[in-house]
Protein backbone atom coordinates (compact mmCIF):
# COMPACT_ATOMS: atom_id res chain seq x y z
CA UNK A 1 0.00 0.00 0.00
CA UNK A 2 1.52 3.41 -0.93
CA UNK A 3 1.95 6.01 1.87
CA UNK A 4 -0.63 8.41 2.36
CA UNK A 5 -3.59 6.87 0.67
CA UNK A 6 -6.96 6.02 1.96
CA UNK A 7 -8.26 2.90 1.08
CA UNK A 8 -11.77 3.91 2.17
CA UNK A 9 -11.49 7.36 0.33
CA UNK A 10 -13.59 5.69 -2.06
CA UNK A 11 -16.65 3.99 -0.46
CA UNK A 12 -16.35 7.61 1.15
CA UNK A 13 -17.12 9.29 -1.69
CA UNK A 14 -19.66 6.84 -3.35
CA UNK A 15 -21.31 7.10 0.09
CA UNK A 16 -21.65 10.87 0.31
CA UNK A 17 -22.81 11.02 -3.43
CA UNK A 18 -25.83 8.55 -2.34
CA UNK A 19 -26.54 10.55 0.72
CA UNK A 20 -26.51 13.62 -1.80
CA UNK A 21 -28.78 11.95 -4.16
CA UNK A 22 -30.88 11.13 -1.62
CA UNK A 23 -30.83 14.92 -0.20
CA UNK A 24 -31.70 15.90 -3.83
CA UNK A 25 -34.52 13.33 -4.10
CA UNK A 26 -36.01 15.07 -0.43
CA UNK A 27 -35.81 17.71 -1.31
CA UNK A 28 -37.65 17.70 -4.70
CA UNK A 29 -40.53 15.34 -3.06
CA UNK A 30 -40.64 18.32 -0.05
CA UNK A 31 -41.04 20.88 -3.15
CA UNK A 32 -43.34 19.10 -5.21
CA UNK A 33 -45.32 18.41 -1.53
CA UNK A 34 -45.24 22.39 -1.62
CA UNK A 35 -46.39 22.60 -5.12
CA UNK A 36 -49.31 20.54 -4.25
CA UNK A 37 -49.91 22.14 -0.82
CA UNK A 38 -50.28 25.29 -2.52
CA UNK A 39 -52.48 23.50 -5.40
CA UNK A 40 -54.64 22.56 -2.81
CA UNK A 41 -55.09 25.26 -1.06
CA UNK A 42 -56.07 27.48 -4.07
CA UNK A 43 -58.34 24.50 -5.16
CA UNK A 44 -59.95 25.29 -1.63
CA UNK A 45 -60.24 28.58 -1.64
CA UNK A 46 -61.76 28.84 -5.19
CA UNK A 47 -64.74 25.65 -3.65
CA UNK A 48 -65.40 27.82 -0.37
CA UNK A 49 -65.80 30.99 -2.72
CA UNK A 50 -67.84 29.57 -4.55
CA UNK A 51 -69.56 27.99 -1.56
CA UNK A 52 -70.46 31.27 -0.39
CA UNK A 53 -71.26 32.80 -3.27
CA UNK A 54 -74.22 30.00 -3.72
CA UNK A 55 -74.98 30.33 -0.07
CA UNK A 56 -75.72 34.08 -1.23
CA UNK A 57 -78.28 33.05 -4.16
CA UNK A 58 -79.58 30.99 -1.95
CA UNK A 59 -80.08 33.47 0.86
CA UNK A 60 -81.39 35.85 -1.15
CA UNK A 61 -84.26 33.25 -2.79
CA UNK A 62 -85.26 32.31 0.41
CA UNK A 63 -85.74 35.81 0.75
CA UNK A 64 -87.67 36.40 -2.19
CA UNK A 65 -89.94 33.49 -1.29
CA UNK A 66 -90.68 34.63 1.87
CA UNK A 67 -92.16 37.84 0.87
CA UNK A 68 -93.96 36.02 -1.83
CA UNK A 69 -95.66 34.11 1.32
CA UNK A 70 -96.10 37.22 3.03
CA UNK A 71 -97.69 38.79 0.59
CA UNK A 72 -100.05 35.16 -0.05
CA UNK A 73 -100.80 35.62 3.32
CA UNK A 74 -101.79 39.10 3.13
CA UNK A 75 -103.61 37.97 0.29
CA UNK A 76 -105.64 35.35 2.02
CA UNK A 77 -106.46 37.52 4.67
CA UNK A 78 -107.96 40.31 2.86
CA UNK A 79 -109.92 38.04 0.95
CA UNK A 80 -111.57 36.18 4.48
CA UNK A 81 -112.30 39.75 5.65
CA UNK A 82 -114.39 40.87 2.58
CA UNK A 83 -116.27 36.91 2.83
CA UNK A 84 -116.97 37.90 6.52
CA UNK A 85 -117.96 41.60 5.55
CA UNK A 86 -120.65 40.16 2.87
CA UNK A 87 -121.74 37.54 5.12
CA UNK A 88 -122.45 40.14 7.88
CA UNK A 89 -124.14 42.76 5.22
CA UNK A 90 -126.41 39.83 4.19
CA UNK A 91 -127.36 38.72 7.94
CA UNK A 92 -128.15 42.30 9.45
CA UNK A 93 -129.90 43.40 6.12
CA UNK A 94 -133.61 42.46 7.50
CA UNK A 95 -132.68 43.91 10.86
CA UNK A 96 -131.56 47.07 9.53
CA UNK A 97 -135.23 47.75 6.80
CA UNK A 98 -136.58 46.57 10.10
CA UNK A 99 -135.34 49.82 12.08
CA UNK A 100 -135.91 51.77 9.09
CA UNK A 101 -139.18 51.08 9.21
CA UNK A 102 -139.61 51.21 12.68
CA UNK A 103 -138.17 54.86 12.90
CA UNK A 104 -140.69 55.59 9.72
CA UNK A 105 -143.49 53.80 11.63
CA UNK A 106 -142.17 56.17 15.02
CA UNK A 107 -141.95 59.56 13.34
CA UNK A 108 -145.61 58.90 11.67
CA UNK A 109 -146.95 58.53 15.30
CA UNK A 110 -145.52 61.69 15.88
CA UNK A 111 -147.89 63.27 13.52
CA UNK A 112 -150.70 60.65 13.97
CA UNK A 113 -151.28 60.68 18.20
CA UNK A 114 -153.70 58.14 19.63
CA UNK A 115 -155.69 60.05 21.61
CA UNK A 116 -159.39 58.53 23.21
CA UNK A 117 -161.55 60.27 24.71
CA UNK A 118 -160.28 63.62 22.51
CA UNK A 119 -161.69 65.76 20.19
CA UNK A 120 -159.66 66.15 16.90
CA UNK A 121 -158.15 69.55 16.05
CA UNK A 122 -158.12 71.66 12.86
CA UNK A 123 -156.67 69.23 10.24
CA UNK A 124 -157.29 66.07 12.41
CA UNK A 125 -160.08 63.00 12.23
CA UNK A 126 -161.23 60.67 14.45
CA UNK A 127 -161.19 57.45 13.53
CA UNK A 128 -162.58 54.34 15.56
CA UNK A 129 -160.37 51.03 15.49
CA UNK A 130 -160.39 47.50 16.74
CA UNK A 131 -157.96 44.66 16.43
CA UNK A 132 -159.55 41.41 16.92
CA UNK A 133 -157.31 38.28 17.74
CA UNK A 134 -159.60 35.93 19.38
CA UNK A 135 -159.62 33.68 16.64
CA UNK A 136 -156.45 32.90 17.48
CA UNK A 137 -157.13 32.84 21.27
CA UNK A 138 -155.73 35.96 22.13
CA UNK A 139 -159.15 37.85 22.06
CA UNK A 140 -159.76 41.91 21.22
CA UNK A 141 -156.26 43.17 21.30
CA UNK A 142 -156.95 47.57 20.30
CA UNK A 143 -160.68 48.75 20.72
CA UNK A 144 -160.79 52.89 20.57
CA UNK A 145 -160.28 56.20 18.70
CA UNK A 146 -157.44 56.85 16.85
CA UNK A 147 -156.77 60.83 16.34
CA UNK A 148 -154.75 61.40 12.91
CA UNK A 149 -153.76 63.78 10.10
CA UNK A 150 -156.86 64.42 7.57
CA UNK A 151 -155.20 62.79 4.90
CA UNK A 152 -154.15 59.44 6.90
CA UNK A 153 -154.21 55.94 5.27
CA UNK A 154 -155.22 52.90 7.39
CA UNK A 155 -151.51 52.36 8.20
CA UNK A 156 -151.27 55.34 9.61
CA UNK A 157 -154.35 54.77 11.96
CA UNK A 158 -152.52 51.65 13.18
CA UNK A 159 -149.44 53.23 13.44
CA UNK A 160 -150.95 55.88 15.87
CA UNK A 161 -152.83 53.46 17.92
CA UNK A 162 -149.28 52.23 19.20
CA UNK A 163 -149.48 48.55 18.35
CA UNK A 164 -146.71 46.71 18.05
CA UNK A 165 -146.38 46.11 14.16
CA UNK A 166 -144.62 43.44 11.53
CA UNK A 167 -144.78 45.30 8.56
CA UNK A 168 -142.87 44.21 5.08
CA UNK A 169 -142.96 46.57 2.25
CA UNK A 170 -142.01 45.78 -1.85
CA UNK A 171 -142.39 47.65 -4.75
CA UNK A 172 -145.35 47.58 -6.50
CA UNK A 173 -147.44 46.33 -3.37
CA UNK A 174 -147.15 48.75 -1.24
CA UNK A 175 -146.72 48.32 3.14
CA UNK A 176 -148.49 44.79 4.57
CA UNK A 177 -148.80 44.31 7.82
CA UNK A 178 -147.86 40.31 8.71
CA UNK A 179 -148.25 40.54 12.44
CA UNK A 180 -149.86 42.51 14.95
CA UNK A 181 -149.35 42.41 19.03
CA UNK A 182 -146.93 39.64 18.30
CA UNK A 183 -149.73 37.64 16.31
CA UNK A 184 -148.38 36.66 13.10
CA UNK A 185 -149.56 35.56 9.73
CA UNK A 186 -149.18 31.35 9.40
CA UNK A 187 -148.66 31.09 13.16
CA UNK A 188 -151.26 28.23 13.15
CA UNK A 189 -151.36 27.38 9.83
CA UNK A 190 -150.25 28.19 6.31
CA UNK A 191 -153.54 30.04 5.39
CA UNK A 192 -153.68 31.94 8.83
CA UNK A 193 -153.18 35.85 8.92
CA UNK A 194 -154.83 39.30 9.32
CA UNK A 195 -157.39 40.81 7.21
CA UNK A 196 -158.78 44.71 7.59
CA UNK A 197 -162.20 46.20 6.40
CA UNK A 198 -163.43 49.82 6.92
CA UNK A 199 -166.71 50.38 7.13
CA UNK A 200 -167.29 47.15 7.00
CA UNK A 201 -166.10 47.01 3.46
CA UNK A 202 -162.85 44.43 2.68
CA UNK A 203 -160.27 46.12 1.49
CA UNK A 204 -158.65 44.85 -1.38
CA UNK A 205 -155.48 47.06 -1.30
CA UNK A 206 -152.47 47.38 0.59
CA UNK A 207 -153.40 49.43 3.71
CA UNK A 208 -151.08 52.40 2.68
CA UNK A 209 -153.06 53.04 -0.05
CA UNK A 210 -156.39 53.33 1.62
CA UNK A 211 -157.24 56.61 3.07
CA UNK A 212 -159.44 57.15 5.88
CA UNK A 213 -162.56 59.96 6.77
CA UNK A 214 -163.33 61.17 10.20
CA UNK A 215 -165.72 59.02 11.39
CA UNK A 216 -164.70 55.79 9.72
CA UNK A 217 -164.48 52.46 11.64
CA UNK A 218 -161.10 50.13 10.36
CA UNK A 219 -161.57 46.84 11.73
CA UNK A 220 -158.60 44.11 11.86
CA UNK A 221 -159.51 40.23 12.41
CA UNK A 222 -156.99 37.46 12.53
CA UNK A 223 -158.40 34.65 10.71
CA UNK A 224 -157.39 30.91 10.62
CA UNK A 225 -158.46 30.84 7.09
CA UNK A 226 -157.39 34.30 5.62
CA UNK A 227 -157.52 32.88 2.22
CA UNK A 228 -161.32 31.94 1.99
CA UNK A 229 -162.40 34.99 4.31
CA UNK A 230 -160.88 37.88 1.80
Amino acid sequence: MAEGHDPYAQIKKESSARKGNRGGHVGGDAKDRGVMVSGHDAENAENGDASRSTGNENGAGADSDRKRGGNHRVAIIAMAVAAILIVLLVVLMPSITSSIQTTEAQATMSSATSISGSSAEEGQITVALMIDGSEAGQGVIYDGAVIVPDDASVYDVMVASGVPLTVKSSMGMGTYISGIDGLMEKDQAQTSGWLYSVNGNKAGSSCDAIKVADGDQVEWTWRLDAISAS
